[in-house]
């Protein structure tokens, strides 16, 4: 439970946040914000929050993260290089580009994986080589996504 609705800034409410990662200095919290279907970005030192990706329609679409839309975020983890967010997200492992350019040139969310083995996703975690994303799925299995 969490406070419904979607509110920026200090006075931001998350609803049923669902997951959290850190960057490497700590000075930014991302938060799957799991109930307003969205991925809330924290600036820890100014305490305000502001929507990194998602519109809060609840139907996942690649795309610019001020159009692509997330369906479910389960959970965040950041990529050893720091430049990508993967969110669980439904059935899907996505990417959130934090690079200016991001894919393609368009930025935004793109999705890496989706099967329904991952369906449900409890949680998260980036491999430090960088080299895939471990998630533990709705069937208590742990899935290796390269």
């Amino acid at each position: 439970p969490g406070n419904p609705g979607h509110r920026e800034g200090a006075s931001a409410r998350l609803d049923a946040p669902a997951g959290l990662a850190a960057s490497g200095d700590g000075g930014v919290l991302w938060i799957a914000d799991r109930g307003n279907k969205r991925v809330r970005s924290l600036q820890v030192s100014a305490g305000t929050a502001s929507t990194l990706a998602g519109t809060g329609a609840g139907a996942a679409g690649d795309g610019d993260a001020a159009v692509a839309d997330l369906a479910d975020p389960a959970g965040v983890a950041l990529s050893a290089s720091g430049l990508l967010l993967y969110v669980a997200d439904g059935d899907a492992l996505r990417a959130v580009s934090l690079s200016p350019g991001g894919f393609g040139g368009y930025g935004g969310i793109a999705t890496l994986a989706a099967s329904a083995e991952l369906s449900g996703p409890l949680g998260l975690a980036a491999e430090a080589s960088g080299e895939s994303v471990l998630l533990v799925g709705g069937s208590f299995a742990v899935h290796r996504v390269p």
